[in-house]
């Protein structure tokens, strides 16, 4: 949703997507209970490629 703030319905529908804002209607204690922080993330293997020019390539 993009807002134009020379259009006089845009300042309306900015301050009705603040209000209902769902960061806004719940409390921050809420939104960490569910995050699990002791557990520790499954690493990812790093992958690396490497492109090597040839002679042929090199026309």
């Amino acid at each position: 949703m993009s807002f134009n703030s020379k259009q006089p319905t845009s300042d309306q529908q900015m301050k009705a997507a603040f209000a209902q804002n769902p960061v806004r209607q719940h409390t921050a204690a809420d939104l960490v209970a569910g995050l699990n922080i002791n557990t520790k993330p499954t690493s990812e293997r790093k992958q690396s490629v490497s492109i090597t020019m040839t002679p042929t390539m090199k026309q």
